[in-house]
């Protein structure tokens, strides 16, 4: 016949391994049969695997443990673990932390896990630096980065000179991380600063708060624009709403400061004192002959009145 893979090849010739010719009928059992060993068959024609115990380097195998444990001193490959094959190799004789293939992010080239305060500045990791300290505010941060004033950090130490760091400006701290102060000569809004002097003169145009002086702030504004006789805060016994002083003969009852009336004058006897109080004003005594003509005009005045009144009510009823 003309099967060239029975027991008996076309060539009428015994088949036998390494023949180049597959025996896989009959009694033949080849696997495959390449002429001798190959990285494709073993001299016995049979094909070589990973996994089955036996190191088959025609097949490049390097191990064969015979198990499917990709972790320990043979892969499923069948090579030796090496740091950089992207097989994680922590069991057996093995000890990578991590294995991606090469250095990134989160893996060391050798295969160890990148991590702050190790004293090695892990550039793939994106450190900075590395001090191998867990001090946050000296010249690298925890975070192994080189500290900059808005990071939140306070960098205080080293060769930083921080006294304040919340991220950016707030009312308590500058954006050059420095902490806003009333009389440094800025004014710094973000502190609620309205104005800033540079001086420590309460009675100017600015007061020792940073804010614009105002009439009713209880700080006497005299200085600069101002004009305040005093500020108390409000209307006193001893200062009016628009902080000039209440006195009396000015013209203006100031109720606050007790005036029961002003006329504008000192003088006494009219009405209202010298001290702005409601005055009696006395009558002059008149003598016997005059009291007498007043009393009978009085009386014939009241008389006249009632004929009037008389006649009135006659003209109705009629």
């Amino acid at each position: 016949n003309a099967n060239d893979n029975d027991d008996c090849t076309n060539a009428c010739l015994a088949p036998v391994c390494g023949d180049t010719t597959l025996w896989n009928q009959g009694t033949g059992s080849e696997a495959c049969d390449e002429g001798g060993e190959t990285a494709t068959c073993n001299a016995d024609c049979s094909v070589p695997f990973c996994s089955n115990g036996i190191v088959e380097l025609n097949a490049g195998e390097q191990c064969d443990d015979a198990n499917a444990n990709d972790n320990d001193d043979c892969t499923n490959a069948c090579l030796a673990p090496v740091c950089g094959d992207t097989t994680l190799w922590n069991q057996g004789t093995g000890s990578e932390a991590c294995d991606e293939g090469g250095e990134t992010a989160t893996c060391n080239a050798d295969c160890s896990v990148p991590f702050c305060s190790n004293g090695i500045v892990e550039l793939n990791a994106g450190e900075q630096c590395d001090d191998a300290n867990a001090n946050d505010n000296d010249d690298c941060t925890n975070a192994c980065l080189a500290p900059v004033c808005g990071d939140t950090t306070l960098w205080n130490q080293g060769t930083g000179s921080e006294a304040c760091d919340e991220g950016g400006e707030t009312a308590t701290c500058n954006a050059d991380c420095s902490v806003p102060f009333c009389s440094n000569g800025v004014v710094e809004l973000n502190a609620g600063e309205q104005c800033d002097d540079g001086n420590v003169n309460a009675n100017d145009d600015c007061t020792n708060v940073c804010v614009a002086a105002v009439c009713g702030d209880s700080t006497v504004w005299n200085q600069g624009t101002g004009s305040e006789a005093c500020d108390e805060g409000g209307e006193t016994a001893t200062c009016n709403a628009d902080c000039s002083v209440p006195f009396c003969s000015n013209g203006v009852v100031e109720l606050n400061a007790g005036e029961q009336c002003d006329d504008g004058g000192l003088d006494q006897g009219d009405g209202c004192s010298a001290t702005c109080q409601f005055e009696v004003i006395q009558v002059p005594a008149l003598s016997t002959p005059l009291l007498g003509l007043l009393v009978g005009a009085l009386l014939a005045g009241g008389g006249w009145l009632a004929r009037a009144r008389a006649a009135s009510r006659l003209e109705r009823a009629s």
